[in-house]
């Protein structure tokens, strides 16, 4: 839920979620990465649940007796499956859907990559902030700096800081357009073993 929160979020929505954990006092990493791109986290009984809502969006796993989603079918507001909000995201853009057992990521950037220098609009900052946890841009020189990093994230997990030029990820040399295709690479493997800045 929390990567569909935060590309809603990106998007321009205003978007709330609540989390069992987060009422226990179990402060998770994600917490601060949905903080950063704007989603507002509350607790689960129902009182983040007002009538002004578009709709509830929750898993299969959320229980009909959740305080959040008894207090939206109360107040009459839609509640969608998060199958269904995916489903919907995607097909209000034009999406390139990439799948399979490995190689996801890396495919995934290598595809942005080539479709922004086809002159496509493509969305980096979404697949920097979700897939990887930094948001960067390239300086004069054409160096990647890095201006954010989403608390929890593959980034934070490197090490890296705001601020920091990110130089070589594994075997390819980064310099600002290459970012996507260079991340992509080290998605899902230990990037602090690979990374240079």
């Amino acid at each position: 839920m929390a990567p569909l929160a935060q590309l809603a979020a990106l998007w321009g929505a205003r978007v709330t979620g609540s989390d069992r954990n987060y009422d226990r006092g179990v402060i998770l990493p994600i917490f601060d990465g949905l903080r950063s791109s704007g989603v507002e986290i509350l607790a689960q009984d129902g009182s983040g649940i007002l009538s002004n809502l578009d709709a509830l969006v929750h898993s299969s796993a959320v229980e009909p007796t959740n305080p959040d989603v008894a207090r939206a079918d109360a107040l009459g507001i839609p509640r969608i499956r998060r199958g269904s909000f995916l489903a919907q995201l995607v097909a209000s853009r034009r999406t390139v859907a990439i799948a399979g057992t490995s190689g996801k990521s890396t495919v995934t950037a290598m595809v942005a990559h080539v479709l922004s220098k086809a002159g496509l609009d493509v969305e980096r900052r979404a697949i920097t902030t979700v897939l990887l946890g930094v948001g960067w841009d390239a300086d004069a020189d054409g160096n990647a700096v890095v201006w954010e990093i989403t608390p929890g994230g593959t980034a934070e997990g490197a090490g890296l800081q705001p601020g920091d030029v990110l130089l070589q990820v594994g075997d390819v040399a980064v310099q600002g357009d290459l970012l996507g295709r260079a991340g992509g690479r080290v998605c899902g493997v230990p990037l602090a073993s690979s990374l240079s800045w």
